[in-house]
C-alpha cells in the first residue's frame, strides 16, 4: 500500500482528503475516531475496555502526533478523514 508523504509542517489531515497521519498506531486511530464522536476519556476507556489513564495517554499521544492542542481540533480532523 502506498502512503502519500506530507510536507513538513503540513496538517496531518488535509481538508477533503481521507488522510490521517501514518504515524498513528491502530489504537490511536481508534481513539481518534472516538474523539470524533465527542467521547470523553471515560467513555473511550469503557468502549475500548482499557483503563481511563490509558485512554488519557492515547488521547494526548493523538493530539501530539496530529499537532493539535484540543480535542475539538482532533475531532475535526477525524471528521475530515471520514473516521
Amino acid at each position: 500500500m502506498w502512503r502519500r508523504a506530507r510536507p513538513a509542517g503540513a496538517p496531518a489531515v488535509a481538508r477533503g482528503e481521507g488522510f490521517v497521519s501514518p504515524g498513528l498506531t491502530p489504537r490511536e486511530r481508534d481513539v481518534l475516531a472516538l474523539l470524533g464522536r465527542t467521547m470523553t476519556n471515560t467513555q473511550i476507556a469503557r468502549h475500548l475496555h482499557i483503563e481511563e489513564s490509558t485512554a488519557k495517554t492515547h488521547v494526548q499521544s493523538v493530539l501530539s502526533k496530529l499537532g493539535v492542542h484540543t480535542r475539538v481540533e482532533a475531532a475535526l480532523m477525524a471528521s475530515r478523514a471520514g473516521l
